[in-house]
């Protein structure tokens, strides 16, 4: 009804009333797969958008189910392939959660440097994760948000400026913390931080800024630190291959790590955006613009994992007879793992049968506050598992599980050895309806909004949609 009086009286269909947007076509569709707005956007975008809402509101009319699903913890990790850390709730912004993955590490591509072709668009540097250097999960993260005064030069005015701060320690030195400023306006000042490299993340190009030397050799000196004093036989070191010819030259692996940088994203100037092959077309943005954005995560940006999926592996790798790995000459014995080995950013509970999340095609989060939004995640596809799932998230030591028992009941894919846990998802965008009825993409954790997306510990989770589970289109290849 308010929609058709915003529009004048003339009568129409609802297609988006998620988070106040709103959007009409008039009613006398044939089903087609596209329609017409009442602004002449010919996009089956629309269509979807209808179906979204419609499953909304049907929703909401439904009895709470027997079965409550919610939402049993939430964690970020602010540099990629270090310690995450868990949090109570999250704001939602056009990258995932906020300060989830804005930072990693990476080391020189070597193959750029030494070719004779054209390195304009060829990245000077490469991403390195625990899947080379287990001794990343020893390093912990922490982020603090605090105002910080600063003076305008035309006023000389003081005002407050928003400061983050990420803070890295070891257990081995828990007192001795190394703090770096990543706040926005620092990130993109030249001469706090000079520095930008084009990295690679898997096929992708990024720009990033690098962090200065301090952080680099505080990583570089830990890592060397936790070989020279354990005995760590069983945590192989495998250097990106791209970088192998150069590592020939190295005497001894002390000297392997000393080029590892630190390196940042650039607000609002650092693209990546995901593959538009699994992205429904109720989670872009506009009609016809590109899919949804991630930060530094392996492709997507968030990945979703569930309780009753985590118990039920670990019954079976309790169950299932060891054998030997020749990979790995470490004793294992069979115990079972913490969701940590899968660096989840959203782990629910309540599901009635295991891996029950591979069937979700659209979730949405209610909170107990009314006044809270109600995000929308889309459930794009399966998450395939590598050997950093095999990392010990405390001691960085390596084992057998889970791929071992992971392979037995969880190989989905095009490739044996491609097994899934958890599954990769985005949020539904805020859409926004303005006077000049056009629509306009507003980011979730904008200033502008009076309630921000947010999603905490204890929300429940509303299926909205269900269907066949989605594997990678390609053969796996992790690094």
């Amino acid at each position: 009804k308010a929609a058709i009086e915003a529009n004048g009286g003339k009568e129409g269909m609802v297609v988006d009333m998620v988070d106040n947007g709103i959007v009409m076509f008039d009613s006398d569709i044939d089903g087609g797969d596209s329609c017409e707005t009442m602004d002449g956007v010919f996009d089956s975008m629309l269509l979807a958008r209808y179906e979204l809402n419609r499953l909304v509101i049907n929703k909401e009319k439904e009895e709470d189910e027997v079965h409550q699903i919610t939402v049993s913890s939430i964690h970020i990790y602010p540099v990629k392939s270090l310690r995450g850390i868990s949090v109570k709730s999250a704001r939602i912004d056009n990258l995932g959660l906020e300060g989830d993955r804005r930072l990693m590490l990476v080391r020189p591509n070597y193959e750029t440097a030494s070719s004779s072709l054209s390195r304009e668009n060829s990245p000077t540097h490469r991403f390195i994760t625990q899947r080379q250097c287990p001794a990343f999960a020893t390093i912990n993260t922490n982020i603090i948000s605090s105002p910080s005064l600063s003076k305008t030069s035309a006023s000389k005015s003081t005002s407050q400026q928003h400061q983050l701060i990420i803070q890295l320690w070891t257990d081995a030195n828990p007192n001795s913390k190394l703090s770096i400023d990543i706040s926005n306006q620092t990130l993109l000042n030249n001469r706090t931080y000079p520095t930008r490299y084009k990295a690679a993340v898997w096929n992708d190009i990024v720009d990033v800024v690098d962090l200065g030397d301090a952080p680099a050799k505080f990583v570089s000196q830990t890592i060397h630190q936790y070989y020279n004093t354990q005995n760590n036989n069983n945590n192989d070191i495998d250097i990106d291959s791209n970088n192998d010819n150069d590592n020939k030259d190295y005497d001894s692996f002390k000297q392997l790590f000393q080029d590892i940088r630190l390196v940042s994203i650039l607000p609002n100037i650092t693209n990546r955006p995901t593959d538009s092959r699994y992205i429904p077309h109720a989670a872009k943005s506009l009609p016809g613009a590109n899919p949804p954005q991630t930060a530094l995560n392996d492709g997507f940006p968030l990945l979703l994992a569930s309780q009753e999926s985590l118990q039920d592996l670990n019954q079976r790798i309790l169950a299932n007879p060891h054998k030997p790995d020749k990979h790995s000459t470490h004793p294992h014995t069979r115990k079972p793992l913490p969701m940590t080995r899968f660096r989840p950013n959203i782990v629910i509970q309540g599901l009635k049968y295991p891996f029950q999340e591979d069937t979700f095609k659209i979730i949405q989060f209610q909170s107990k506050c009314k006044l809270k939004s109600k995000p929308i995640l889309h459930i794009v596809k399966g998450c395939p598992r590598c050997k950093q799932s095999c990392t010990d998230q405390i001691t960085g030591d390596r084992d057998i599980e889970p791929l071992q028992t992971l392979r037995t009941f969880r190989a989905l894919g095009h490739n044996p050895d491609d097994v899934y846990f958890a599954q990769n998802a985005v949020f539904q965008p805020v859409m926004q309806h303005t006077h000049t009825h056009t629509l306009t993409h507003t980011q979730p954790s904008s200033s502008s909004s009076t309630h921000p997306q947010t999603i905490s510990v204890g929300d429940k989770i509303h299926i909205l949609k269900t269907g066949k589970p989605i594997w990678d289109i390609d053969v796996v290849q992790a690094e």
